[in-house]
């Protein structure tokens, strides 16, 4: 075993940056979990002395074709690749729990970045985004992307107890309430004038 199973859930989580995509991948590794069947038959693929590490592999990206997450699947399949099949391994210690339980700590102890924006981000975004606010903040966060067409433009930014709107929509009411004040202090400098 090379790498830890508490490495392999960080270097999964690198890979996402939603929270829709960790809700999704985190419902299904719990379902994973478990399934005992999927462990028992993965459990005698990697145990099997007549197969090779090559069958191995495949038989397991075979029995993981179950897994409808994309996302998931890739990073199985490479991990398959890299012949970390251990992974599956359960003797005296589940490994696959062990990694399961490590991902939902860390997704646990990520903040949540709530982001609106008057048009829809593309997911190309999203890798760049990420890593401006890591860059920014110092920390990492999930991105929880909403649209609100009534912003016109800009966003609105909150992280834990602080929201911050730069919207156009938040100028311009700002600006509104401005020149309000700015015709009651008119009116009552100059008096009002009715023209009827």
């Amino acid at each position: 075993m090379p790498v830890s199973p508490s490495k392999l859930a960080h270097q999964f989580f690198a890979s996402l940056y939603t929270t829709a995509d960790v809700k999704a991948v985190s419902d299904q590794l719990e379902a994973l979990s478990q399934n005992q069947t999927f462990k028992v038959h993965a459990h005698r693929i990697v145990t099997d002395s007549q197969l090779t590490d090559n069958q191995k592999g495949t038989q397991l990206l075979y029995l993981l074709r179950q897994i409808d997450q994309p996302l998931l699947y890739d990073f199985f399949s490479d991990l398959i690749s890299a012949h970390h099949i251990w992974l599956f391994h359960h003797d005296k210690i589940d490994y696959f729990d062990k990694f399961v339980q490590a991902f939902q700590q860390v997704i646990d102890t990520c903040p949540v970045f709530y982001l609106t924006t008057a048009t829809p981000l593309h997911p190309s975004d999203y890798p760049a985004l990420i890593q401006k606010i890591k860059t920014g903040l110092g920390l990492r966060v999930l991105l929880q992307t909403n649209v609100n067409p009534a912003l016109i433009g800009g966003v609105q930014v909150k992280l834990e107890n602080y929201l911050y709107d730069v919207s156009i929509r938040s100028k311009l009411n700002q600006f509104q309430a401005q020149w309000l004040k700015t015709l009651d202090e008119s009116d009552s400098l100059v008096g009002h004038h009715d023209p009827g």
